[in-house]
């Protein structure tokens, strides 16, 4: 078993696509942190592929060559993904729109502590032998992918952060899925699948349809998951099962999950069961009655506890340490701007599970913009990954810190959780937990998160802010729009 570095030193491969078809089974190729700008490749060995040092970041500017995905798999067994961002896949209408960070089509896909945005497809498989293979995603964030441009006629709708062919077996644990664009958080073709203590979420402004959608129904778990459906939504349903026809055999559990609904619709239903009878149970529901919980009289609907607001997980930002009046959250957002070393917070609020955007604008022009996304939360902690999607200043060095403790204006911290330092390209750079960002916070606990900006030439220059994890309750919005009930579903 050999390690084949992608690089510029002597004996690396020049691109990523080099090093993995020289690979045979059992290698790794290692991707050093850094940006690898319009690169695809085509898996067809059992490897690995890992980012060293830091995130390896897989950026299309234009449209990715393969008109696929900036990873094609089609593997005999195992391939194993690892740090590694994937951002910005996307092919024409003619291609059919819907490129992906991954396109699986065989083998046992594993992944972990991975990331992607604003692709087409987050993820898009579509195995060649229907009822083989695997796909494992484990400690990764999925944000913001899907076509929302309407004239992009073949993907508008028919395009997920995560679409999941007829496979084997799916399993989604401790991941982030949030604010998908018109198609769906999660939808699953597989034979069983299985998702655990993540969060699928779309937040404020994500305008998927079904949050999780299993159209041929199955062994389908969820069970300890935060799932949101948001004000956008475009559709009442939040969790779907079988409406396409069951072709696969098994039930439905929805199990000790948290279920939050802020679309305003009247008719929104926690759970649409079109397949064998399923077990709703154990599950705290809020901003729906118990009426609009399940809808299949067959269902065993039973142990769930209804609030009327959401019990849990806000993040609440300050400045420079000092943390703000508490508030009712209603959207996901926090603006903080500011002129140099110190930031004035504009607003703050937060929903459970979902992700926290901070922007910044700094020295020189430098423009940050940070997700705090929590994927997952149970009662003694939350596990966050930090992004920093818009830097706008190529060349210069960022340096992220998160300390604990950081509670009085003069910003003195106690604990360091973690630093991670990199070179802007200027297009911004996805820094995911696998980088060093994923960090147990406790409830109510106060924390700074530091970012220092070294400008070629110039002295280092410290951006800090600080936020708080709250215990909040999320109010619906009301919003009115076209509603369907069972959206485009390829």
């Amino acid at each position: 078993m050999s390690i084949l570095t992608v690089g510029t030193a002597p004996g690396d491969y020049a691109t990523l696509a080099a090093a993995v078809a020289a690979a045979a089974n059992g290698d790794t190729v290692a991707l050093p942190a850094g940006v690898y700008t319009n690169q695809t490749a085509t898996v067809t060995s059992d490897i690995t592929i890992e980012g060293v040092g830091g995130v390896a970041y897989l950026n299309a500017t234009v449209p990715v060559s393969n008109a696929q995905g900036l990873l094609v798999v089609n593997a005999p067994g195992t391939v194993t993904i690892q740090g590694v961002a994937f951002s910005g896949a996307a092919t024409s209408n003619a291609n059919g729109a819907n490129a992906a960070g991954i396109r699986y089509y065989s083998g046992n896909l594993v992944l972990n502590q991975d990331a992607f945005s604003g692709n087409q497809n987050g993820i898009l498989a579509t195995p060649l032998s229907v009822g083989t293979g695997s796909i494992s995603i484990a400690n990764s964030t999925v944000t913001n992918n899907g076509v929302s441009d309407p004239s992009l006629t073949a993907g508008y709708g028919y395009t997920h952060n995560l679409y999941i062919g007829d496979v084997a077996q799916f399993t989604l644990t401790g991941s982030a899925v949030t604010a998908a664009n018109v198609g769906h958080e999660v939808k699953s073709r597989a034979v069983a699948t299985t998702v655990a203590n993540s969060t699928i979420a779309d937040g404020p402004t994500g305008t998927a349809s079904y949050s999780i959608d299993t159209p041929n129904g199955g062994a389908v778990s969820i069970t300890g998951s935060t799932i949101q459906q948001g004000p956008q939504s475009q559709n009442d349903i939040i969790i779907s099962n079988g409406e396409e026809g069951v072709t696969h055999p098994g039930a439905l559990a929805v199990t000790g999950n948290t279920i939050v609904n802020n679309d305003a619709n009247s008719g929104s239903v926690a759970v649409v069961n079109d397949g064998a009878a399923a077990n709703v149970t154990g599950n705290l529901v809020a901003g729906l009655p118990a009426g609009q919980i399940d809808h299949n009289a067959a269902d065993t609907v039973s142990g769930n506890t209804i609030s009327t607001t959401a019990p849990s997980v806000g993040v609440q930002v300050g400045v420079d340490g000092v943390t703000l009046a508490s508030g009712a959250a209603v959207a996901n957002t926090a603006l903080v701007s500011t002129a140099g070393p110190g930031f004035s917070a504009l607003s703050a609020a937060g929903t459970p599970g979902m992700t926290l955007a901070i922007s910044a604008t700094g020295v020189a022009g430098h423009i940050a913009r940070f997700v705090l996304s929590q994927a997952g939360f149970t009662g003694t902690q939350a596990t966050a990954s930090f992004f920093d999607t818009s830097t706008g200043l190529a060349g210069a060095v960022v340096t992220w810190s998160v300390y604990a403790d950081a509670g009085d204006t003069g910003f003195a911290t106690t604990t360091l959780l973690g630093s991670r330092s990199f070179v802007d390209p200027g297009g911004g750079l996805l820094v995911s937990g696998a980088q060093g960002f994923t960090l147990p916070f406790t409830p109510s606990g106060a924390y700074a998160l530091t970012e220092v900006v070294t400008i070629a030439g110039g002295a280092p220059v410290p951006e800090p802010m600080s936020f708080v994890l709250l215990a909040a309750a999320v109010a619906g919005v009301a919003m009115a729009r076209r509603r369907r009930r069972y959206p485009p579903s390829s």
